[in-house]
């Protein structure tokens, strides 16, 4: 919808320029006449005054500097009555074009949107009864007073979902109200085209003997008296909006029409003028001024606050079970002692469902499940954490991976950590996990196995040449088979405390390009890196194989697969 605003903007402004060079024309005889001084504060509605004044008066000696100037402008070799319909003709074609626009991007979105937002506030308060009638059932099923099933909130509360029908209520009149403005406008330019061609003709003939051509055009376009009353009634209505508010300059056409469909779009609030009923005879003959009864204007919010307004709800909205669901949730402080003195950490997480009986894995081993026998439960949840450590084995940097095994219960037994120590000279510069969850975005499966395939962990290294050159490395390892050494009762009053390295307790995997002397990994030199500050973004993703490394600096994306070499192996075997 703002994109359809801002489009429909720019046709409005096209499609009344034409128009709005004649009446800058039009404004610029006036200021050269001395009607309108060049430093005046709202010229629009000076000009609207002086184009009502020769409506009523016609060419008047009283004013005879803006009698002179409307004469000159009517009579202007541009003002030719068959360039003047080509004109309207083309003014018309446009406006109605942005009616159709208007209709197409903001219109029919609004009405979608007004749709969604009444289903989903049906479906939030059935929700939330169905909610508390469930939890009600429960609570007297089992004869529990839980904490905190007694009080489940509602995920989407129902007064946000009422402000945001409400909202989208506004938002949808208003659009409607935009409509109205356009086929207004379009109604007001017809009766303003057929005066501006009568007046032109009648000026053009003054003077002229009763049968020349001039007369007879004259005559053939005469207009009725309820068009010019027309065109004085909205010529009169003064404007509530002056051009300096919008901050950009507005055409004189929407000035003088009174139609300003800008201000929906550019401004806060909006002037809108009340349909009024016929005056009754008690009005009618009333001391009091009838035109504060006959033009009624009443302030509503613009198109783009209305909007704003229900984007925010809507944000609030689709945040409170995101919300909820947080707040319902215990939360542990997880303090990692070997990245609390380093001043660039780097870090990773991810989530995995570690099956005991498929997965050869140090994680899986001495599991609290496990000591059930008659458990069936044979996966259970657990939390990968990789940082860097602060930590130094023979001058080199150490990762560290922890795994925290996510309980049923309230107490957390244990947690289980390993060290990985990186080639000489090199830095960690990210780290992603490379996990394969089962669930692959590249099959059509609707029903996913949920069964667990390469977990690795990717590193980006940055290996020093000399002084001024640097290699950039890409790693990968799988670490189901690291030696995790086995950390019990880790909590103090601060929170979950994972432990730095310990020489004398764990045991270091070494990462190095012999599979003889370190654990088994696959290594690409990715590129050679001149400037020390580029900075380079690693992604991984396991259901599709590949690895992405992009630099901001260079603006490169490389895109590498990093299974090619199994497919290639697997090839040779067969």
């Amino acid at each position: 919808m703002k994109s359809g605003m801002e489009e429909t903007q720019n046709a409005w402004c096209a499609a009344l320029r034409q128009l709005d060079m004649k009446f800058d024309q039009l404004l610029n005889l006036l200021k050269k006449y001395n009607v309108i001084k060049e430093n005046s504060d709202n010229q629009e509605e000076l000009m609207r005054n002086e184009l009502l004044k020769y409506i009523l008066g016609g060419h008047s000696s009283r004013s005879s500097d803006c009698s002179n100037a409307m004469d000159q402008f009517f009579t202007h070799p541009m003002m030719n009555d068959q360039l003047l319909v080509r004109l309207f003709r083309s003014v018309v074609a446009n406006v109605a074009g942005v009616e159709s626009l208007f209709r197409k991007k903001i219109l029919a979105p609004c009405r979608s949107f007004l749709f969604d937002v009444e289903e989903l506030h049906g479906l939030g308060k059935a929700m939330n009864r169905e909610r508390k009638y469930a939890c009600g059932d429960l609570l007297s099923a089992t004869g529990t007073k839980d904490k905190y099933l007694g009080s489940l909130p509602a995920l989407m509360d129902d007064d946000t979902c009422d402000r945001l029908c409400e909202a989208v209520k506004i938002l949808y009149m208003i659009s409607e109200q935009c409509v109205c403005q356009i086929v207004e406008m379009r109604y007001r330019l017809e009766c303003l085209t057929k005066w501006i061609r009568a007046t032109a003709s009648q000026v053009k003939a003054r003077g002229t003997a009763a049968d020349s051509v001039q007369r007879e055009n004259a005559r053939t376009r005469r207009i009725s008296d309820q068009i010019v009353q027309k065109v004085a009634t909205f010529l009169a209505t003064p404007l509530k909006s002056a051009s300096c508010e919008l901050g950009q300059k507005r055409g004189l056409t929407e000035s003088v029409l009174g139609v300003l469909l800008l201000d929906y779009f550019l401004k806060d609030a909006v002037y809108f003028e009340k349909m009024h009923d016929p005056l009754t005879p008690a009005q009618f003959n009333s001391s009091h001024s009838h035109s504060k009864e006959f033009h009624k204007v009443v302030e509503t919010p613009s198109l783009k606050a209305a909007l704003a307004v229900s984007r925010d709800i809507a944000s609030e909205l689709y945040c409170e079970p995101r919300t909820v669901m947080s707040s319902m949730m215990e939360k542990r402080e997880i303090i990692v002692e070997e990245v609390q003195n380093q001043s660039n950490i780097i870090s990773a997480t991810h989530s995995r469902f570690v099956d005991e009986m498929t997965v050869q894995s140090a994680i899986a081993d001495d599991h609290p499940l496990d000591s059930d026998a008659g458990s069936n439960h044979k996966k259970f949840n657990c939390i990968i954490i990789s940082n860097t450590c602060s930590s130094q084995l023979e001058h080199r940097q150490l990762v560290q991976i922890t795994a925290i095994p996510v309980p049923d219960s309230d107490c957390l037994l244990f947690y289980k950590t390993a060290f990985v120590q990186l080639p000489l000279d090199c830095t960690v510069v990210n780290m992603q996990f490379y996990g394969d969850d089962g669930d692959s975005t590249l099959t059509s499966e609707s029903s996913p196995s949920f069964e667990e395939g390469r977990q690795s962990l990717g590193l980006l290294l940055r290996r020093k040449l000399d002084e001024d050159r640097e290699n950039e490395e890409l790693w990968m390892f799988e670490y189901d088979g690291f030696i995790f050494q086995k950390v019990g009762e880790p909590f103090d009053s601060s929170g979950m405390v994972v432990r730095s390295f310990d020489p004398s307790m764990d045991t270091v995997e070494r990462l190095t390009l012999s599979e003889i002397d370190g654990i088994e990994s696959k290594w690409r030199c990715t590129k050679s890196v001149c400037a020390p500050n580029n900075i380079t973004d690693l992604a991984m993703s396991g259901s599709r194989g590949i690895a992405t490394l992009w630099c901001a600096y260079e603006r490169v994306i490389d895109i590498y697969d990093v299974e090619e070499d199994e497919e290639s192996s697997e090839s040779s075997e067969m």
